[in-house]
């Protein structure tokens, strides 16, 4: 998990399947009532941060977050069919 610019690891975790044959694709740290705590209060303060910034500002950290989707789109497209057990069209 992603909690306040750091990657949080959690002893318990959670399976994502593949829904189309069950298999175990990945797994993920199992948030606790804390770690919820705290990634909204991170949240909040984001949109407090975001909401200062100039609209180019904005579009810049957007645009740039969309290059580098863009720049990963094979992988992306596989993960996200994978995840949902669809096949790639």
């Amino acid at each position: 998990m992603f909690i306040e610019r750091e990657w949080v690891d959690r002893p318990k975790k959670i399976e994502v399947h593949n829904p189309y044959d069950n298999s175990i694709i990945d797994t993920v740290p199992k948030a606790d009532r804390s770690d919820i705590d705290r990634a909204l209060s991170s949240a909040e303060l984001g949109a407090k941060l975001m909401a200062k910034l100039s609209g180019y500002e904005r579009w810049s950290i957007l645009k740039k977050a969309a290059e580098i989707m863009e720049a990963r789109k094979e992988e992306i497209g596989t993960l996200i069919s994978t995840e949902e057990g669809k096949v790639l069209a």
